[in-house]
């Protein structure tokens, strides 16, 4: 109620610079934004925007605000820039822009240039303060398409392996392993890079990993890190080794835990959890045994 009813005296005012630095300095400033009128929030949105060139140490508040906030910042910026021409570039390349890609969504992602995918995507793994979107994946993975299929065509190269094996390093970096993970596995295959594409979705979380894949997809991409002789190579299947299947061969798994190189928050159905325990007898020996120096 006080949060309203401060709302209510000063949406009028928002542009005023005295109370954008208040807002701004203010642990509340979400909680107050989501509650002004959208026409009050459109005047002071703009001068949100301008006001950040001048305050560098806005930058950061105004990108830590929720995605909703952001994404209609983004509008107001597009709708402001209409008349001189709109670009994705400005994304890039302007710094009031660029503190609100955070807002992006899929009809953004769908619009934007196909040349520019990768360096934005880039830039808004860096600058994201949470988990990536789950409504984004979809749309990210059609635009890779798109833009596998632009280099295939600018390059005049052919393959015999499909698209994702036109990736390249510097793009598994880009894109990050939520938008990876929803890749086929069996286009995954055909990847000489595929070690570098499981390493970068190992790094996900294990909350992140099953809100960007089911269960049985995230085994088939574990069982891809089993090696010869169904030796797993730790290093690159990450935290997908705790959707291995049992008795596998995980030789640096000690190591991995103690140097909290895996996430073990265990957030898995009954099945994976067993299959797990099976793979830490095999690596500690039976449970009865386990000691203070055996675990540390």
């Amino acid at each position: 109620p006080r949060t309203i009813a401060l709302v209510n005296k000063i949406s009028h005012i928002l542009d005023e610079p005295f109370i954008l630095e208040n807002l701004l300095n203010s642990s509340n400033l979400n909680n107050i934004m989501s509650l002004v009128p959208p026409n009050d929030f459109k005047k002071a949105g703009m001068r949100f925007i301008h006001w950040s060139i001048t305050n560098p140490e806005s930058v950061e508040k105004i990108q830590q605000m929720p995605q909703p906030i952001l994404a209609a910042l983004l509008e107001m910026v597009r709708e402001d820039k209409k008349d001189v021409g709109w670009s994705w570039h400005y994304l890039l390349e302007r710094k009031e822009v660029r503190q609100l890609i955070g807002g992006m969504t899929c009809e953004h992602i769908e619009e934007m240039d196909t040349g520019l995918f990768i360096p934005i995507i880039s830039l808004y793994n860096r600058q994201r303060q949470q988990s990536f979107p789950k409504n984004l994946q979809q749309c990210c993975l059609r635009k890779l398409m798109e833009h596998l299929q632009l280099k295939m065509a600018l390059t005049q190269t052919r393959s015999d392996f499909g698209l994702i094996s036109m990736l390249e390093p510097v793009e598994i970096e880009s894109l990050g392993g939520f938008v990876l993970v929803g890749l086929p596995v069996e286009a995954l295959k055909a990847s000489q890079h595929l070690d570098h594409i499981l390493a970068t979705i190992g790094k996900l979380s294990n909350t992140d990993l099953l809100m960007a894949a089911n269960i049985s997809h995230l085994q088939a991409l574990a069982h891809l890190a089993i090696k010869q002789d169904g030796i797993v190579d730790v290093f690159t299947a990450g935290n997908l080794v705790w959707f291995l299947p049992p008795k596998s061969k995980v030789p640096e798994l000690k190591l991995m835990l103690e140097a909290k190189l895996l996430d073990t928050t265990i957030c898995v159905p009954t099945a994976s959890r067993r299959n797990f325990a099976a793979i830490l007898l095999s690596q500690f020996g039976p449970a009865v045994n386990w000691s203070g120096g055996v675990l540390a």
